[in-house]
């Protein structure tokens, strides 16, 4: 995770989720590295309370996304 977690992309991709908390849905981000750079694929989840978020079936090498109001405000990888 360290090669993702300290890259400018993907703290510019948290500073933009941190500003996502606790709306009525969540938000996330896959990471995939291509060319030496970090690609992100952009997700949005239902707005219904149920934490659903649908990520399709392409390789995923890391995960980051928001919380919906009422759940903590971290993130998981």
């Amino acid at each position: 995770m360290s090669k993702y977690g300290k890259d400018p992309k993907t703290k510019a991709l948290m500073s933009d989720l941190k500003t996502k908390t606790n709306q009525t849905k969540e938000y996330a981000y896959t990471l995939n590295k291509e060319n030496g750079e970090v690609k992100e694929t952009a997700y949005i989840g239902e707005d219904n309370g149920l934490h659903d978020l649908y990520i399709d079936n392409a390789p995923v090498n890391a995960y980051i996304h928001s919380h919906d109001v009422g759940a903590l405000s971290i993130f998981f990888s």
